[in-house]
């Protein structure tokens, strides 16, 4: 058997072992009281200008989840005219 039959073993039979609290996957969790216009200002404030403020930018995309990192792109593409890829 091999390590990915393994893992197939154990998401299909329920364990005392595996338990799931939430119905989000995944190890980023949504940041409490996130504020996506002060995001899109730490990031700009970072990304323009001379040279990138990088750790800024890990920061916060880092800490945020894939929706509210959608939200940040929307509104720094609004914001500044700008895709962000």
């Amino acid at each position: 058997m091999s390590v990915w039959d393994d893992l197939e073993m154990l998401l299909d039979s329920p364990s005392s072992s595996v338990t799931v609290t939430s119905n989000v996957r995944g190890t980023v969790k949504e940041t409490p009281n996130f504020k996506v216009e002060e995001d899109v200002a730490a990031l700009r404030k970072a990304i323009e200008g001379l040279g990138t403020t990088e750790k800024t930018v890990i920061e916060v995309l880092t800490q945020r989840s894939n929706a509210q990192r959608q939200l940040i792109g929307t509104a720094y593409q609004k914001a500044t005219g700008r895709v962000c890829e």
